[in-house]
């Protein structure tokens, strides 16, 4: 599976999570063909949502009939004090009336004990979904449509220093310098401006303790139920020894390729050299006389 693909499907189950935990019971996560941890963990998922789901409307129809009762042993109440004739008869439908009370109430009490599992249940498979986004190297990120943090993963104490608290509430920009944060802002505006994709975007951040650090920084736009732009979700990647490696690796070929001009100018320079003293000894008659080596392809 690609990174890209993983991503995605993270992202659909922190949707779903954040919908869920607002009472939205209707969402379901979709399988892929993959059949690994994700797929394990957004089955599982799937069957907590809809075991909540018929919990809470059992609930409900359980307080339907709690209200019922409580109206019709007002009723019995009201017959109760309507004269001693009917005394009897009165206190008779008051006893039915509270045992479908007290048994409304028990098979209230067995709902809410099932409500509970189930939120214990779920709040298990949030802190297993939350250990796999700990452990995944990359910064999971997300935020508005102003651009600002709404959630931050706790790999961000790795790449920039800061407790994700410290950073909700904040811009990206906010960790840059001036300069840079004006160069990637132009950029950002015109990607949100046509709601597109940010993808492999290189950037310079501040780490808390000041020193450089180069991130790449890649995002998809979400919605909600109206198909209204709420912001951007993303990852960011520690890409600093990538980028010193390769500008090393540049300043070592423009090394190599000024020494290799130099030889070569020496080299040129001695054959000019061996040339002019042949002549000479021409000139001189002698009848000996220097070897004169080849020229040096790319000779100028």
């Amino acid at each position: 599976m690609d990174n890209t693909s993983e991503k995605d499907r993270i992202n659909e189950i922190i949707e779903v999570v954040m919908k869920v935990a607002r009472g939205d019971y209707s969402v379901q996560l979709e399988l892929s063909d993959e059949n690994d941890d994700i797929d394990s963990l957004a089955m599982g998922l799937n069957m907590m949502i809809d075991d909540i789901r018929e919990k809470t409307e059992e609930i409900q129809a359980a307080n339907q009939q709690l209200r019922a009762s409580e109206q019709q042993l007002k009723a019995a109440n009201q017959q109760l004090q309507a004269g001693e004739q009917q005394l009897r008869a009165a206190n008779q439908q008051l006893t039915a009336k509270e045992q479908q009370l007290r048994a409304a109430n028990q098979q209230l009490t067995a709902k809410e004990q099932g409500l509970r599992a189930s939120q214990e249940a779920l709040r298990v498979s949030w802190e297993k979904f939350m250990s796999l986004v700990e452990t995944v190297n990359d910064w999971i990120w997300e935020v508005d449509a102003e651009g600002h943090y709404t959630y931050a993963s706790p790999r961000v104490r790795d790449l920039l220093g800061y407790e994700p608290e410290e950073i909700i509430g904040r811009t990206p920009f906010d960790l840059m310098s001036l300069e840079e944060a004006k160069r990637v802002g132009v950029i950002f505006g015109s990607l949100v401006a046509g709601q597109k994709p940010i993808i492999n975007l290189v950037n310079t951040n501040i780490h808390k303790d000041g020193h450089l650090v180069t991130l790449e920084t890649s995002g998809i736009p979400f919605y909600d139920v109206e198909k209204k732009f709420k912001g951007y979700r993303g990852v960011d990647r520690d890409i600093t020894e990538r980028k010193n490696a390769r500008e090393e690796l540049m300043n070592k070929v423009n090394d190599l390729e000024r020494a290799n001009r130099l030889m070569v100018g020496r080299e040129l320079q001695m054959i000019a050299l061996k040339e002019e003293v042949n002549s000479l000894l021409e000139k001189s008659g002698q009848s000996w006389k220097y070897e004169a080596p080849k020229k040096i392809k790319g000779e100028i």
